[in-house]
């Protein structure tokens, strides 16, 4: 081998290093793109479902205080003695009636 000769792997052997630099670089700047992208969009889909979830605790929140109204509602002594008179026969007390809770322990 001559002078030219190593001259020549030289250059292919910095010529081939630089390319798979290049190759590596590429690689890598296209992985951590990939990522970047994935986590984006993964990123966006929890938002949009936070936002659904949201709406429907919203809406769940609604539907309870109207239920709460209407147990209020159903509770009511003005409601409930006019049935007790008329479908059950009951009569009126003269003492004040007390509420009695029932709550398991």
């Amino acid at each position: 081998m001559n002078a030219d000769d190593i001259n020549q792997n030289t250059t292919k052997s910095r010529s081939n290093k630089k390319r798979w630099l290049i190759f590596a670089l590429v690689i890598i700047l296209s992985s951590t793109t990939s990522l970047y992208v994935y986590n984006v969009v993964q990123i966006e889909s929890i938002m949009k479902e936070n936002r659904n979830l949201e709406r429907k605790k919203a809406e769940i929140e609604v539907e309870l205080e109207m239920i709460r109204s209407r147990i209020i509602q159903m509770e009511s002594p003005d409601r409930i003695i006019p049935i007790a008179k008329q479908r059950l026969g009951m009569i009126e007390s003269d003492t004040t009636p007390e509420r009695i809770n029932l709550k398991e322990k």
